[in-house]
């Protein structure tokens, strides 16, 4: 095996030999930052260890990656949008109906939006450059759909977790608790998904003002909107 430099160790968690979507900022990191990410980890590591308490492993976790995702002051930015879609809400929310988006990447067991049989998440992942140069697809999903019938693929981010509780990336279930608790009027009976890891300027151009007709025919007063 030939020598292998810090730098390549790093990337290779992004889509390489060591994929591992949660740790894919790695590769944001120069070498200095990552070695202290690896001496921070394994001293919160000794520490957990000893003490049983994980949360200051958690938080180091959680700091690089803010640290390797923050653009720089010189950062260039592919995609810009000079005009805004936001705009004033005319009633409260507890008198609204809400809709929810997300571009997590779920589906409903059976209406696979790439068809079927559809490709599974290791495919996804390894596709990823495919679908960055392809058209989103939407999924509607009824807000009454049981959990055992929801499916999750996305080839940006690692699905483990949604996979163990959907309302991570749907969070339908705290959307229904806030209706019953009168913080929101309704929730709109369908939802929405799509895989956020799409051609941007086909969002900007064809999808975004798709999905703003589908709101307006659906009497949604606003969105609930999750990144993945």
């Amino acid at each position: 095996m030939d020598p292998e430099s810090f730098a390549d160790f790093r990337e290779s968690f992004s889509y390489g030999s060591r994929s591992d979507l949660n740790f894919k900022f790695l590769r944001a990191l120069d070498d200095e930052a990552g070695y202290d990410f690896f001496q921070t980890l394994l001293t919160d590591l000794e520490s957990a260890i000893d003490a049983g308490d994980v949360e200051p492993l958690l938080q180091t976790v959680y700091e690089f990656q803010v640290r390797a995702y923050t653009p720089g002051p010189d950062a260039r930015h592919p995609f810009t949008y000079d005009e805004s879609a936001w705009a004033p809400l005319k009633k409260p929310l507890s008198e609204s109906r809400i809709g929810l988006f997300t571009t997590g990447g779920i589906f409903i067991e059976g209406h696979d939006p790439l068809g079927e049989p559809g490709i599974s998440q290791a495919e996804a992942t390894a596709r990823v450059d495919d679908f960055l140069r392809s058209p989103p697809t939407l999924s509607m999903i009824p807000i009454d759909t049981p959990t055992e019938k929801l499916r999750i693929r996305h080839p940006g981010y690692d699905v483990r977790s949604s996979r163990r509780d959907y309302n991570s990336i749907f969070p339908v279930d705290s959307l229904l608790k806030a209706v019953d608790a009168g913080r929101i009027g309704e929730l709109a009976a369908e939802s929405f998904s799509t895989v956020g890891a799409a051609a941007q300027l086909r969002v900007r151009a064809d999808f975004g003002p798709a999905i703003a007709a589908q709101f307006h025919e659906s009497e949604i007063d606003a969105a609930f909107l999750v990144a993945a």
